[in-house]
Order: C-alpha cells, then sequence, then structure tokens
C-alpha cells in the first residue's frame, strides 16, 4: 500500500511538473495549483498511513526505538534540507531556468523525502542487526 502510494504521488509531480514547463501564459496557475493539491493530497496521506502503521506495531510509544530513531533521523534531514535547499535557491537566482524551476523544486522535495527514508531504514537495519548479534 505505501510503495503504491508513494509511486501515484511521484507520478503526479512528475505529470504537474511537466505539465507547468509545457503551459504559458495565463495559465500557469493551473499546473501550480495542481502541484499544491498533490502535495498537500500527499501529505494527508503520508500522516494517515504513518498513524496506521504506527498503531499496528507499536512505534509510537514514547519509549519506542523507531520513535527515537525518527527523531534523529528528521534532525539529520533537516540539515540536508536546509544546505540543497539553499543551494537550489542559489541555482534559481543565478540561472534563468523559467519554467525548469518547477522542476528543481519537485526534485528538492523528493530528494529531501528520499534522504529521510534512506537514514531511516539504515539506521534501522543496524539497530536490528546490532540486535540480532547480541
Amino acid at each position: 500500500m505505501r510503495w503504491i502510494f508513494l509511486l501515484a504521488a511521484a507520478a503526479a509531480l512528475i505529470g504537474t511538473s511537466a505539465w507547468l514547463a509545457s503551459t504559458s501564459g495565463e495559465s500557469r496557475w493551473l499546473p501550480a495549483a495542481a502541484s499544491g493539491l498533490v502535495i498537500f493530497a500527499g501529505c494527508l496521506g503520508s500522516f494517515a498511513l504513518r498513524r496506521r502503521r504506527e498503531r499496528a506495531m507499536r512505534s509510537a510509544d514514547p519509549d519506542s526505538v523507531e520513535r527515537a530513531l525518527a527523531v534523529e533521523v528528521r534532525s539529520a534531514t533537516l540539515i540536508d534540507a536546509l544546505v540543497a535547499g539553499v543551494a537550489f535557491c542559489a541555482c534559481l537566482w543565478v540561472f534563468d531556468l523559467g519554467s525548469l524551476a518547477h522542476v528543481l523544486v519537485t526534485a528538492w522535495l523528493v530528494l529531501v523525502v528520499a534522504d529521510f527514508w534512506l537514514r531511516w531504514a539504515i539506521r534501522l537495519d543496524a539497530i536490528r542487526l546490532d540486535a540480532v548479534r547480541r
């Protein structure tokens, strides 16, 4: 379920980015609004999936390993997101990208989410491997 949701959200963002890149004139607000709706729906959907998974696996308990790991990984990802955001903003400011700016912002969002999930998966596997060795 989670992977289907992620693939659908990525396809929707790519589609709205391509739509924005291909439109010009007064109708440019339509793809931007569609991207906003996709991002908003993605946030709500990911929140609902996370809450459902937390209830099923009891990973939201205050003393759970997953919760402490998520807080640690969020902190590290925030630094990466800020550095990458400054770099992407510098690219937008230095280069006149036009409609590619929307694609660049979408790429930044995808990279931040991928950064979080990769860090989380790697650290969780390391914790599980360490627990098995003991």
